[in-house]
């Protein structure tokens, strides 16, 4: 956050930030906070990025996009076709693509994660990639993410982003250097106990859940409508079957009825989970 943050400013100061919704709670909650507007953009039905509303929003003068692939929460991956189309988009009216690939390294099985530096000359010369070891090794308190470039442009602009030292910690540089050279193995089991928990709750939701399972992450975007609650669908699980989930609105203020499970956890743990979910509603 602190590195998009800081890019925004150096790009946009004062101006706006567009992003996917639903989203990263701290987009909605932070950017607001350091001077920037923000500019949502729901996704489509089938979890696409709306394209068209995109162009509308660049006509009318928004020039940082802030692209979350794979998705949080959805747990899509975007194809290079519609990646393709956004940096031709983004390029034709001079706008900056500022790639948030958190979850690049917890692709499941079944899908391809295409770098946004590697889509497209477009995509290079007005594009910044954030990248971190802290999701797929959980490093995430130990502060240490990288900004990466592929042009003199988008490298001129990483030079001008004022470095602190609250920004980084030495133990996280130390902890990523050894994640990303010594620790395939390690997230190798990591991916193919997540594929098992992904296909667990597929088969075993409650009736009235419905949910696209994520091509990447840990993460279940479940849409709860159907269970015709009272209450907000969270707030139902945590009184009635002490499982603690994210409410939707969390992530979009539209998203009344979903909730974010996080499946990043045992086999036998997720299978109290869905157990109490299940007797919750029985």
């Amino acid at each position: 956050m602190a590195g998009l943050i800081e890019l925004c400013l150096a790009l946009a100061p004062g101006g706006s930030v567009a992003f996917a919704t639903a989203a990263y709670p701290p987009f909605i909650q932070q950017f607001p906070r350091a001077g920037l507007r923000t500019v949502l953009i729901p996704l489509r039905p089938d979890g696409s990025f709306d394209l068209e509303r995109l162009e509308a929003e660049l006509r009318d003068g928004l020039r940082v996009l802030v692209l979350t692939n794979p998705h949080n929460p959805s747990g899509r991956v975007l194809p290079r076709d519609e990646l393709e189309r956004i940096a031709e988009l983004c390029a034709s009216y001079d706008a900056w693509v500022l790639a948030d690939e958190i979850h690049a390294s917890l692709v499941l099985p079944g899908a391809t994660h295409v770098p946004w530096l590697e889509v497209s000359d477009a995509a290079r010369e007005r594009g910044i990639s954030l990248i971190s070891a802290s999701k797929a090794f959980n490093l995430a308190g130990l502060k240490a993410a990288q900004v990466v470039t592929a042009s003199d442009r988008a490298q001129d602009v990483v030079r001008r982003l004022p470095y602190t030292a609250e920004q980084a910690g030495l133990l996280g540089v130390l902890a990523a250097e050894v994640a990303f050279s010594q620790c395939d193995d390690w997230l190798d089991d990591v991916l193919r106990q997540l594929d098992d928990n992904r296909a667990y709750l597929r088969d075993n939701l409650p009736d009235g859940i419905t949910w696209t399972p994520p091509q990447a992450t840990y993460l279940a975007w479940l849409d709860c409508r159907g269970l015709g609650l009272a209450e907000e669908p969270s707030e139902y699980f945590l009184r009635r079957a002490k499982v603690a989930l994210a409410p939707g609105t969390d992530y979009d203020p539209a998203a009344a009825g979903f909730v974010r499970l996080n499946f990043g956890t045992g086999p036998k743990l997720l299978e109290e989970l869905v157990s109490r979910l299940r007797s919750s509603l029985d």
